[in-house]
């Protein structure tokens, strides 16, 4: 057998060998230097694929003491997704900022970090709230939460905002009632919008179970039918769901 000399060894082992990553140090100057949003985020990508298991409490600090509101979104994005349980009072404080991306990152980011504690915070926010976007991250957590508490807040809101906005809801309420909403979600099958409808629809048919909406052997080939079939099935059962 050809023995490999010893410094071809050598040179095909620094060939090989990955490149270095930079220090955590460096990486949360470089992002917190950066504002440009695209490179900034490539940074925080590269903090998070790294040092996943260290990054918290430095993110945690350029989080607290920012003035720029880009930052402190992308950082509270970040420690949602490490799941950086210290930073979620830092995280319910947030929930008052007066940027609503800062506010709708920090609602979402409270389902990561499992903070059941800012649940009336959660409701209060979503009761006043202005914002779209924040309205949907809200309804999101809530429901993430087990919020059972939000539903009177959640119905309160669901005839108004944008189309994904009262998605996000009348999924929430589904989520949280389960078979004590039918009634209430049944209400939205006629709904002007179609892709509204549509949740009701699948939110029914998710708690019913699939093989109590009885297709018949066939499963609907489209959104009007599928709310149609789903109306059809209501119509038969509504009297069993008080």
């Amino acid at each position: 057998m050809r023995v490999i000399p010893r410094l071809l060894c050598f040179a095909l082992l620094c060939w090989v060998r990955p490149v270095v990553a930079q220090d955590l140090n460096t990486l949360l100057s470089h992002f917190e230097a950066q504002h440009e949003l695209e490179p900034k985020k490539q940074i925080l990508k590269e903090i998070l694929r790294n040092y996943h298991d260290s990054a918290g409490p430095g993110l945690l600090k350029i989080a607290s003491h920012t003035e720029d509101s880009q930052t402190k979104w992308l950082v509270i994005a970040a420690l949602g997704k490490l799941e950086f349980r210290e930073a979620a009072p830092f995280v319910v404080s947030c929930l008052h900022d007066d940027d609503p991306k800062v506010r709708g990152h920090s609602a979402f980011a409270l389902s990561s970090l499992k903070e059941f504690s800012a649940i009336p915070t959660l409701i209060e926010l979503i009761r006043n709230e202005h914002d779209p976007e924040v309205v949907k991250w809200t309804a999101v957590t809530l429901a993430d939460l087990r919020a059972m508490d939000a539903l009177p807040v959640l119905k309160s809101r669901a005839n108004d905002g944008p189309v994904e906005t009262r998605m996000a809801i009348i999924t929430s309420i589904g989520r949280l009632g389960g078979r004590n909403e039918m009634p209430y979600l049944a209400t939205f099958l006629d709904d002007k919008d179609g892709f509204v409808a549509m949740s009701a629809a699948k939110m029914m048919e998710g708690i019913a179970g699939k093989t109590d909406l009885d297709w018949c052997g066939k499963d609907p080939s489209g959104w009007e039918e599928h709310i149609q079939k789903v109306k059809t099935w209501w119509q038969q059962h509504s009297s069993t769901w008080k």
